[in-house]
Order: structure tokens, then sequence, then C-alpha cells
């Protein structure tokens, strides 16, 4: 089981998902109301702090955690990439327990890891956490800190489309639904790293957005 979340890679990769992150960032607030554009930046960048700030907590202040298992899964996963993208994406497509030959063999360089971490793995929705981080790590080079600033921007999109749906109903409160939706150290904090949350908070976001909004998502 990986004990470190961070290596000499970092120094590249986080700076290449900030840039990428910033980018498509820009094509998106272009597209948000004029009145609130002005909390889109500030607040996906603390959200991108954030998750510099949870890989440092669960690091050095609480040295375990779920995070590890899924950073191990998404590395293995991400092995096979490098062998054969079929490999890969067959990894992907299927159930961790699945007989697909290739899911067998993911399985079995879990099960290397110890029989703790291959329980983790076996269960869809803590797999589907590593496979997701897999897919961003095309461009993170195995860096925990740059996938969880992807982590960290989805998550933050699902928050900033739930503070939409509240604007669009109480527009004279944006300071204080913004506080509430996006400043809150439970959301830019805890809702960040290579965990269950951010997707959770990225699914919730979209749903919500499409129940009650008729604009397009994006």
């Amino acid at each position: 089981m990986n004990t470190t979340l961070f290596n000499n890679i970092d120094y590249l990769a986080v700076p290449i998902a900030i840039i990428v992150i910033i980018f498509i960032a820009y094509f998106i607030k272009k597209k948000q109301p004029q009145a609130i554009q002005l909390y889109f930046y500030n607040a996906l960048l603390l959200r991108l702090l954030g998750s510099l700030c949870i890989a440092v907590v669960y690091q050095y202040i609480y040295g375990y955690g779920d995070t590890f298992s899924y950073y191990a899964h998404t590395q293995i996963i991400s092995s096979f990439r490098s062998e054969s993208f079929y490999s890969w994406w067959q990894i992907i497509i299927n159930s961790p327990t699945s007989s697909n030959v290739h899911s067998l063999a993911c399985m079995d360089r879990v099960l290397e890891e110890g029989y703790i971490s291959s329980l983790v793995y076996s269960l869809p929705e803590n797999a589907n956490v590593a496979k997701i981080a897999s897919v961003f790590n095309i461009i993170c080079f195995n860096s925990y800190p740059a996938i969880a600033m992807f982590f960290g921007f989805f998550s933050f999109l699902g928050c900033w489309y739930i503070f939409r749906v509240f604007y669009q109903f109480f527009p004279d409160y944006k300071k204080q639904l913004a506080l509430l939706c996006l400043f809150l150290p439970s959301l830019w904090f805890w809702g960040n790293g290579i965990l269950k949350d951010p997707i959770s908070l990225v699914g919730l976001g979209i749903v919500v957005f499409n129940v009650f909004c008729n604009n397009k998502f994006w």
C-alpha cells in the first residue's frame, strides 16, 4: 500500500492540471450569469487550494485513510494503460469482480497490495473512484495532488450549479448563497481529494440543476 501522496512528479503535474482546469473553466465562466461571475474564479481557486490542503492533512496528520487505497488502485489501473489501452479500457468498463480476464489481472495486482486493499477494491463504488481517477491520470502522471485537483474542480462545478439554482430563486441573497454553497470549509476543503465526496457533489449538482433550471447545464 502506498504510504505517500506526494512525489517529485507533482512539480510538473500540478501546474499542468491547474492550466488545464483554468482553461476549461474560462469557457464555462463565460456562460454564467454576469451578476455572479465574480464568485466563480474565487471559489474555484479556493477549491484547488483545498485539494492540496486535504492531501497534506491525510499525509502528515492522519497518515492513513481510504484515499490511500483509492490512490494505490488508481496507479494499478493506470499501469495497464501503459501495457495496453484495450486492457485498461476493459478494466474501466467492467466490474472489479468481473470474470473478464483484464479485471482478474487487475484484482491480482490489487491483492499484492494486501487483503484489505482487495476488499476495498472489490466494491464497485470504491473501484469507481479509482477508475475515474485513472481517467484523469492520463495527464497527471500518477500525481495525487494533480488528480485531486480534477476531483476538486468537478466537485466545485457541482456546488456552483447548486448555487445557480438557489440564485435563480433568491437573486437578492447571492452573497449569502455563495457563502453557503461555495465557501464553507465543509465544501471547499472536505469536498476534495480522491474520495467519493467530490463525485457525490458533482452528481448532486447535475441533478439539482437539471430538475430546477431550464438553462443548458454548461
